[in-house]
């Protein structure tokens, strides 16, 4: 239980974390997207190996747990590497000095520091994109073996708590087993989110003595904290498995068990040798099966119907942090705890209710499931529109949503494109820089003056006299938006209907097949749905995402983009509601044709003396 609570915590630690490794190593959503797919590429990579070795006679259970607990360590630990071995965090200081002010504010002069800090930055900015391939790759592996470690944590799991305990008390262990993987990534979510109050380089800096200050424009959190409190336990967790009997019986128990275990050696070793013969009739047998599945309609519907809803939850979980964060500038803790609770909790009582409307309406033809499984999916495809709330609406980001309006006002400024230092203006529009507004002139409390952009130049509010101006920072979000309340409520909704369709997709794979080729079945659709969905759909929405962004961080001389530092959040919202919505309406279609299927179509299927047999 330990080890499935430290699992899951990762889960949702990992997720809640995105935000600074995409600002502490100018990575894009897309590439976020990646890492997050890699930990779904490992358990159906590695499943059918660790299912066969580990499903033999001799093999040794809890070792294998024991090994799969120590592979996510070692991923983990790579996943780190790159605090560790690419040195410190480097941020712009909050104090001012003249030659910052000279590069900030408009002049007329282009300037040789300019000039001089463009060609230094040149240097630093190789650097910083040399070091960013390097950590995308360490994301990248670690990613792989934490999920590949995970494969026998999840396969033997539930078989060796049903084996060896008492049936009395299995469904107990099997029940708190699965408690863990609901509770386990709120927690990683919520720990995720406090580490952004702890200094990303807390283990090198004196915070007494930097000009730093929480949650300010290059404040970075410690991302890495977490992952090392739970790696020494992992490893202490791993260890005592090493230690557990291959068999936990107890008794006369034991020594039925030996007896038997025994017995059937020695038939086996009587029975036949391995031979070619042999393992070329069961590779034509998997073979076979397999082409069976491939060709069954009904299989791969459901599969693919699967596989997309899946593919948008695990995407949508990703990138559900950013995306309050972006739109209702909610702190990372906030954002954390709203995904933790209307998309981990949420999805774990909507599993349980799904299989509770089938028991108490008696929904048992496999028609009447797909119309149910139909049902959930359109609701939720009309719930993924809550993705369209958001505040963007209150701040005006037209300064650097749409720069064309302000370069005759800053023509002569000679403004440093790829510096963004934002500024709110006394119109209520946030500029890209005191240059991007055309102020000239800096005040000692940092607001800026002379500001040549500003629209509003003259105005009278409440009778005083308004001079044109601006202060550092973005302009705050009013709190008059009122749209992050119906935003949580639809997500709650959103996944409850979205998780509802979990029990009918497993009866339905299940009736879709021979009795012989249960397991099997559902071992390729684990396989199949992984590689149709989850993994693909990360690096997708990451793309979309990175196509709503308004300003990226360029590094290198102005040619390679480093992370997003602004979204157009209108664009942000349409583009994932809209994609969101589209996938959805695609499997809801895909539920038609397999409804279709079940109600006209009869199902085919071979009987033990290759007779067939149509089940109607």
């Amino acid at each position: 239980m330990v080890v499935v609570g430290l699992n899951g915590f990762i889960a949702g630690y990992k997720i809640g974390i995105l935000t600074t490794i995409e600002k502490r190593y100018n990575l894009n959503s897309a590439q976020l997207g990646t890492i997050s797919s890699m930990y779904q590429v490992g358990p159906p990579v590695t499943m059918l190996f660790c299912g066969y070795l580990c499903g033999r006679p001799n093999a040794h259970r809890p070792r294998w747990i024991s090994v799969g607990t120590l592979v996510v360590a070692a991923g983990l630990f790579i996943s780190i590497l790159p605090h560790l071995t690419l040195g410190p965090y480097e941020y712009i200081h909050e104090t001012v000095t003249e030659q910052i002010i000279n590069i900030h504010l408009c002049s007329n002069n282009s300037g040789n520091d300019l000039a001089n800090e463009t060609t230094s930055s040149t240097s630093e900015d190789t650097v910083n994109v040399q070091q960013s391939y390097v950590a995308y790759l360490y994301f990248v592996f670690g990613a792989l073996m934490t999920g590949a470690g995970y494969s026998p944590i999840s396969i033997l799991g539930n078989s060796f708590i049903d084996d060896f305990a008492k049936h009395t008390t299995s469904a107990l262990y099997l029940g708190l087993v699965n408690m863990m993987w609901g509770f386990g990534p709120i927690i990683g979510l919520v720990a995720a989110g406090a580490s952004a109050y702890v200094y990303i380089d807390i283990n090198r800096n004196n915070m007494d003595t930097a000009d730093l200050k929480p949650m300010t424009s290059s404040w970075l959190g410690a991302w890495w904290l977490g992952i090392v409190i739970v790696i020494p336990f992992m490893v202490l967790v791993a260890f005592p498995f090493f230690m557990i009997p291959k068999h936990l019986t107890r008794n006369c128990e034991v020594r039925r068990y030996q007896i038997t275990n025994k017995n059937n050696k020695e038939r086996r070793e009587k029975k036949s040798i391995p031979s070619v013969q042999a393992f070329m009739t069961t590779l034509k047998d998997v073979l076979q099966t397999l082409y069976n599945l491939m060709m069954n309609p009904q299989f791969m519907l459901v599969t693919v119907v699967f596989a997309i809803d899946l593919g948008i939850g695990i995407a949508l979980g990703a990138f559900t942090p950013k995306f309050i964060q972006e739109e209702f500038y909610m702190t990372p803790l906030v954002a954390n705890l709203t995904a933790g609770i209307g998309l981990g909790i949420a999805y774990g009582i909507g599993a349980c209710l799904g299989g509770y409307i089938i028991k108490w309406f008696k929904i048992i033809q496999e028609d009447a499931l797909t119309k149910f499984m139909m049902i959930a999916i359109g609701v939720s495809g009309i719930l993924s529109l809550a993705y369209l709330f958001g505040c963007s609406g209150v701040t005006n980001n037209k300064g650097i949503n749409d720069q064309s309006w302000t370069m005759a006002c800053i023509a002569s400024c000679h403004c440093q494109y790829d510096l963004y230092q934002p500024v709110c203006g006394s119109d209520d529009v946030t500029y890209k820089s005191p240059c991007y507004a055309g102020c000239t002139q800096m005040n000692d409390n940092m607001t800026f003056a002379d500001c040549r952009c500003i629209q509003s130049n003259e105005s009278t509010v409440n009778g005083t006299f308004q001079i044109p101006m601006a202060t550092e920072g973005a302009c705050q979000r009013s709190r008059s938006c009122s749209y992050f309340i119906p935003y949580v409520i639809m997500t709650i909704l959103y996944t409850l209907s979205s998780s509802i369709r979990n029990v009918p997709t497993v009866l339905l794979t299940i009736r879709s097949v021979n009795k012989e080729d249960k397991t099997f079945a559902l071992a390729m659709q684990f396989i199949l749905t992984r590689f149709i969905g989850p993994v693909p759909f990360p690096m997708l929405y990451g793309y979309v995402i990175d196509n709503a962004c308004a300003q990226w961080k360029m590094l290198h001389d102005t040619t390679v983009r480093g992370y997003c530092i602004s979204y157009d959040n209108d664009l942000l919202k349409y583009y994932i509601a809209g994609l969101t919505f589209g996938l959805k309406g695609f499997a809801f279609l895909l539920c038609g044709i397999l409804y279709l299927t079940w109600k006209y179509c009869p199902r085919i299927s071979t009987g033990d003396e290759g007779q067939i047999i149509t089940h109607l």
